[in-house]
């Protein structure tokens, strides 16, 4: 479409736009001129109307500095409650931080129980070898005790047998 046609198009519909503004106030006057004939024939009845409409006017202007008076408490409240939230948000965050904290705490803690129960199970299998190697060394002890009594045993008879000398008479004689 060339600006050519583009401009009469606009030209057109400004043309339309302007006849139907014009019919339209045409239309406009002719109800004004209507209702201000109506309103001259029953100008009684409409002061009564108009009466009712500003004592109901009077009421809902009652009725909204009422529910004024209510918003604004209401607002109030709200700030009360999201103040109350906000600390209760804080709160909150401590509490997720300190959960986070334990949680750390328990991780570590469970790391350290697992290293502990692999050195108990170490130390445990230690003093089952040193409960072993003490039973050996007290059955050693138990048969070096037996063979020292049997040493001091001999030794006693040795000692005697020289005391009594060679062909068992005593050397005093």
């Amino acid at each position: 479409m060339t600006p050519e046609q583009r401009f009469d198009r606009m030209e057109r519909v400004l043309k339309m736009m302007v006849r139907a503004g014009r019919a339209y106030r045409r239309e406009f006057r002719e109800k004004i001129n209507i209702l201000i004939a109506a309103q001259m024939q029953d100008n009684e009845e409409w002061r009564a109307r108009q009466r009712e409409l500003d004592e109901k006017i009077g009421i809902l202007l009652n009725t909204q500095m009422a529910t004024s008076e209510q918003l604004k408490s209401t607002d109030e409240q709200l700030n009360r409650t999201n103040e109350q939230l906000n600390r209760t948000d804080e709160q909150l965050n401590r509490t997720d931080e300190q959960l986070t904290r334990t949680d750390e705490q328990l991780n570590r803690n469970q790391k350290q129980i697992e290293r502990l129960t692999v050195n108990q199970a170490k130390t445990d299998e230690a003093i089952q070898r040193l409960t072993i190697n003490q039973a050996k060394t007290d059955e050693g002890i138990q048969r070096l005790t037996a063979n020292q009594s049997k040493t001091d045993e001999a030794l006693r008879r040795f000692i005697d047998s020289l005391r009594k000398g060679r062909n068992g008479n005593s050397s005093d004689q």
